[in-house]
């Protein structure tokens, strides 16, 4: 089976008949960059937002490195697809949502994902790709999740990787809040973004990249997403308190704090999150705090923790990506752009964070005032 033979028996199919005009939109962050055009407004729309901290330059000085495509096509023949991709193999491609593949000519791969009634068909170097979608759902899907994939695969393969982190810059100086699930990342970001006018950078996953040149400073940006944020935080804040779902606002001060799911917050009210901060497409790290948050503790404390300490943590975590008690692991899935194989980039961003960036395990209750203050007394101290 060929792409050829799949796409001309398919051609009448694949045109949009509404004879919408393409939206194009140039995506950058750091050296990557990603060249999106549909014929959706909604879903040219919804990039722009969830993807709030890529740059979109109005003349990009240098061609994007990939390019996309994301067509409605209402009149998909889904019975022929589902016939031609029958006895394809399948491939997890998303929560809960798989794709038949098939290999096609000058190494081009088909993806048809069923659920979403979308055909995607990728280049051999993946250089283009386009995505044929029944409905405008779909093409809103796509649309933000392949810019993203795109970018990510570029930068994690120019040395960038992940972490399981909150970030946040004050006064140009980027602070890092890290840990496993549960140890107040969110709390102690709100904190400072409430109390010490920070700008928000991340709240769940960042990529920390050391850079392509040696004796290059360490930046790390962000991995646009959706803010998930619990009920009781939201209800302890008085401006903040109608994020909270109905179904939860007759709950006891208990009741919401013991709620386990947890708010989305979209980039559109983030802005509500700030007290004088803006939204920063990146930040240079010159802090790292483990925060461990719990009633018991009586005041503050603030414990330096030593390089190799931090260096083995993030070792054995990957950047607290991973549980290695819990066995719980953030999701990662590069079905269509592939992050290198490898430790290298891994070790070279760890060694970074250890050798250049001082580390502080925060015990403290959850007041946020308390938080902010520590915050700010560690970073005036390594200044």
């Amino acid at each position: 089976m060929s792409e050829p033979t799949v796409l001309s028996d398919l051609a009448a199919n694949l045109q949009p008949t509404d004879g919408a005009a393409l939206i194009s939109d140039t995506f950058t962050q750091a050296t990557a960059s990603v060249q999106l055009r549909t014929n959706v407004a909604e879903a040219a729309a919804h990039a722009r937002d969830l993807l709030w901290c890529y740059a979109r330059p109005r003349a990009p000085r240098t061609p994007a490195s990939r390019h996309l495509s994301v067509h409605r096509t209402p009149h998909l023949n889904t019975q022929r697809l589902n016939a031609l991709f029958s006895a394809a193999p399948h491939q997890e491609i998303g929560p809960n949502l798989t794709a038949a593949v098939l290999p096609a000519e000058h190494g081009a791969t088909l993806y048809w994902a069923e659920a979403q009634t979308t055909l995607i068909c990728a280049s051999a170097d993946l250089g283009e790709v386009n995505a044929y979608c029944a409905s405008t759902q779909a093409a809103t899907y796509w649309c933000s999740r392949l810019t993203r994939q795109a970018m990510t695969g570029q930068l994690l393969a120019r040395g960038a990787v992940y972490a399981h982190a909150a970030a946040l810059s004050i006064t140009g100086h980027g602070v890092l809040i890290c840990g496993p699930r549960g140890a107040g990342k969110t709390t102690t970001l709100l904190a400072a973004l409430r109390h010490l006018g920070a700008d928000y950078v991340t709240n769940d996953r960042l990529l920390i990249w050391p850079g392509a040149e040696p004796g290059a400073q360490l930046t790390a940006y962000p991995w646009p997403d959706r803010m998930r944020a619990g009920v009781g935080m939201l209800s302890a804040i008085p401006d903040l308190a109608d994020l909270v779902p109905a179904s939860a606002q007759h709950l006891s001060t208990e009741q919401l704090w013991a709620v386990r799911d947890k708010v989305s917050i979209a980039p559109g009210d983030f802005p509500r999150l700030l007290h004088g901060g803006t939204l920063a497409p990146s930040c240079r790290p010159r802090l790292m705090v483990w925060p461990h948050l719990d009633p018991a503790h009586a005041g503050v404390r603030a414990t330096p923790v030593p390089p190799h300490e931090v260096a083995r943590t993030l070792t054995a975590t990957r950047l607290f990506m991973r549980d290695p008690t819990g066995a719980v692991s953030s999701r990662i899935n590069h079905w269509l752009f592939p992050a290198p194989s490898g430790t290298q980039h891994l070790k070279a961003a760890i060694s970074a964070l250890a050798e250049q960036v001082p580390c502080y395990r925060i015990q403290t209750t959850g007041d946020r005032r308390v938080l902010a203050e520590q915050i700010a007394t560690l970073l005036a101290a390594i200044r």
